[in-house]
């Protein structure tokens, strides 16, 4: 299951060379690492982190990813992460999600 992109967000534009900004927006793309452009997408979907560092956002996305490299499933860290970390379950999808899209995109899998 993948993140469902709310209105008003925009896509990533193929015929946008990387890097630059198109349309006012800027350019991301599977693992770009790109923690400050991983807050202003949750920040999209009202997901507030704890601090909006983007240090502390590349912390958790390459977390998310370290725990999915050592065989957890995306299912069982939105299982966790809804029990222990105060985010409804749509937040939760959102946040792995969104972090495996910019961090590990070789596990953006939702299963």
């Amino acid at each position: 299951m993948l993140a469902v992109v709310p209105a008003g967000v925009a896509q990533a534009d193929s015929t946008c060379p990387v890097s630059q900004l198109c349309g006012n927006v800027a350019h991301d793309y599977p693992g770009d690492q790109n923690a400050s452009r991983y807050l202003e997408v949750l920040d999209a979907y009202g997901i507030a982190l704890p601090s909006d560092d983007a240090d502390d956002a590349r912390r958790l996305g390459q977390t998310i990813c370290s725990q999915r490299a050592k065989g957890a499933t995306g299912q069982q860290l939105i299982n966790h992460m809804v029990n222990t970390g105060g985010y409804n379950l749509t937040a939760t999808v959102n946040i792995v999600a969104m972090a495996e899209y910019h961090f590990c995109p070789d596990r953006f899998d939702i299963s």
